[in-house]
């Protein structure tokens, strides 16, 4: 049975919808309805940001995205006082007389965290282990509590409850990932987690074609040597060429008239660009010549 494809506008990025993702989507949207957060993980470049943000926006509320990485700090996250702002007041009502005086007052920085916890907006972390577990430790009492510490602002409370719309959609990548921590328990065990991986290959193909507007046999070959040096990855534990790299072969494929076929040198050239720096890492650095044989072989394959 071929698997239904269908394309959303409300991202903005453009998703295409299989069944399977369809499915998850509707999962998805019973959770937050339900009063759960979500956490999408997966390898990268398989659509994870792309789905949390098509399905924070069938939310009548407004999205904030946020970026893990490690130096995000709880000033970030809480605001809290940066510097000082100062007024000055000339007084020359009388000629002759000159008065000024001049005040120091604090400056307050609203945190995004905060702002989004106050007014009840749903918020897409993306990739959040790139974030250090002592930031992600705040997001714990959110989920669990419904409150907010706060310090190192000009609240006058220590914490603020969570507003009753609040929503937050994590999403990761595998723990081997480079500038990836663990994930916590105690913070995973709060959400519920979703499993994101790669379509298979006719799937793939199929994407691929409708989002380039590529042939369908063109995307058939350009799938399966994707699916080839992912396997190859895969087998040495290295991150993998995701339907990002299929795309951006299909792409300049279409735009400059190359033939998926190992007797044109401008496609042994372009697929050795994008997918060989892959097998480069998963090979431990093997010597890139041997890695274009590598691509060729596949390339004769398909």
């Amino acid at each position: 049975m071929a698997t239904k494809i269908s394309s959303t506008k409300k991202s903005p990025e453009k998703i295409i919808f299989t069944d399977e993702l369809e499915r998850m989507k509707k999962r998805s949207l019973v959770y937050l309805h339900s009063g759960y957060h979500l956490h999408f993980t997966g390898p990268s470049g398989i659509g994870k940001t792309s789905l949390a943000l098509n399905i924070a926006n069938e939310f009548d509320q407004p999205v904030m995205f946020m970026n893990g990485r490690q130096d995000l700090s709880p000033f970030d996250l809480l605001g809290g006082f940066s510097g000082y702002k100062s007024s000055k007041t000339v007084d020359n009502f009388v000629r002759t007389v000159y008065k000024q005086a001049e005040e120091f007052m604090p400056r307050s920085v609203p945190g995004r965290l905060t702002e989004a916890v106050k007014n009840g907006y749903i918020v897409v972390y993306d990739e959040f282990t790139r974030s250090t577990p002592e930031i992600n430790n705040l997001f714990l009492s959110i989920l669990e509590e419904g409150i907010l510490p706060i310090y190192g602002t000009d609240e006058k409370v220590n914490y603020l409850h969570v507003h009753e719309d609040f929503k937050i959609i994590f999403t990761s990548n595998p723990e081997e990932y480079a500038g990836v921590f663990p994930s916590q328990d105690a913070l995973v065990d709060r959400m519920i987690t979703l499993h994101m991986d790669y379509p298979d290959t006719d799937t793939e193909a199929r994407l691929i074609s409708e989002i380039t507007d590529i042939s369908l046999e063109a995307a058939e070959k350009i799938a399966h040597l994707t699916a080839a040096v992912r396997k190859k990855c895969q087998d040495k534990s290295g991150q993998s060429p995701s339907l990002r790299a299929s795309l951006t072969l299909a792409r300049i494929s279409r735009d400059y008239d190359i033939e998926a076929d190992e007797s044109d040198e401008d496609f042994i050239a372009l697929a050795t660009d994008v997918l060989g720096p892959f097998l480069y890492r998963s090979l431990k650095n093997e010597r890139f010549e041997k890695i274009r044989r590598l691509i060729i072989q596949e390339v004769k394959k398909i």
